[in-house]
């Protein structure tokens, strides 16, 4: 434990890093605050203080995400595309007494579709600069306060709306 200026003493360990990195290259990583939160025994909070704090912290939580964000978009590439799984059922022959007869199995081969829209969420959440969704808007012409204040709003054709009188 690491002492801190006042009050109680952080549970900050300064192995913490290591220990991040290292299970970051097992696969085993936290992926969020919140599990790194959880790895080390601490609230999301500390957490946050701990990677203002201590500038390795921070690097080794940065570079524990971005190795679960390269797994995360490797995996959802592959389980965006549609995939063949085959069924193998075992099927009892029996008599009306109920005893088995014999038995054959069944395969079947059927094809399963992604669900994109929970990967593009994923993708979106976990990795927003790359994934995001953007409308790019281009406004042309002017809008002046007399204009908003006179009709309401400015018409783009130029024509005033009817008032009544």
């Amino acid at each position: 434990m690491t002492s801190s200026k006042g009050g109680q003493p952080t549970k900050y360990d300064p192995l913490y890093p290591n220990i991040l990195i290292a299970e970051g290259l097992d696969g085993d990583a936290p992926w969020t605050d919140v599990q790194i939160a959880a790895r080390f025994g601490v609230c999301i909070d500390t957490v946050r203080i701990w990677k203002k704090r201590y500038p390795a912290f921070k690097a080794a939580c940065s570079l524990c995400k971005q190795r679960a964000n390269a797994v995360l978009e490797s995996t959802a590439f592959q389980v965006a595309q549609d995939r063949p799984v085959v069924d193998i059922d075992t099927i009892e022959t029996k008599d009306a007494e109920g005893t088995v007869l014999g038995t054959r199995t069944v395969t079947r081969q059927r094809t399963v579709s992604a669900d994109t829209q929970i990967l593009k969420l994923l993708l979106m959440n976990r990795l927003p600069e790359k994934y995001r969704d953007v409308q790019k808007v281009e406004h042309s012409g002017t809008l002046t306060w007399v204009d908003i204040a006179r009709n309401g709003a400015a018409d783009p054709s130029g024509s005033s709306p009817s008032r009544p009188a």
